[in-house]
């Protein structure tokens, strides 16, 4: 039997495996995703209103930073993604930017929207804390 000192390490260098192969898929989507800034972000949203920020964090993620409710984003976890996006997002030509937390569940998002056939697609270049409130980005602007 192995003792419990050594099913732990064979625990950590699991976990470390995982995240250099998670690490590896997302660097190989990234050149076959658009991207956009937090700046581009908000100028899209201001020119269109149906523009759909899809947030794929976790509930306990989305219920810690919640991003602001005037850019009305779609709450999909990552996980049940294939499961939920054609009742969610029904129509393949609406604009999506993918938001998660570190950037790195975006991505994977927004390529595998793609390969369902939605048109335009894009990734958050960085986390969702740039569209939180607080931020100053994340301030509706009355025109």
């Amino acid at each position: 039997p192995l003792s419990t000192s050594r099913m732990e390490r064979i625990e950590v260098l699991t976990r470390q495996l995982c995240a250099a192969n998670w690490k590896e898929v997302v660097d190989e989507a990234k050149p076959r995703v658009s991207f956009v800034g937090a700046n581009d972000l908000y100028e899209m949203k201001r020119a269109n209103n149906n523009l759909c920020i899809l947030d794929v964090r976790e509930d306990n993620e989305v219920k810690t930073m919640p991003i602001p409710f005037w850019l009305k984003p779609v709450h999909i976890g990552r996980g049940v993604l294939e499961r939920e996006c054609a009742t969610c997002l029904p129509d393949k030509n609406q604009e999506i930017v993918c938001v998660c937390a570190g950037g790195m569940r975006s991505i994977k998002t927004a390529e595998t929207l793609t390969n369902l056939g939605y048109k335009k697609v894009h990734s958050l270049k960085t986390g969702a804390s740039t569209l939180c409130a607080g931020h100053p980005l994340a301030q509706p602007t009355i025109r």
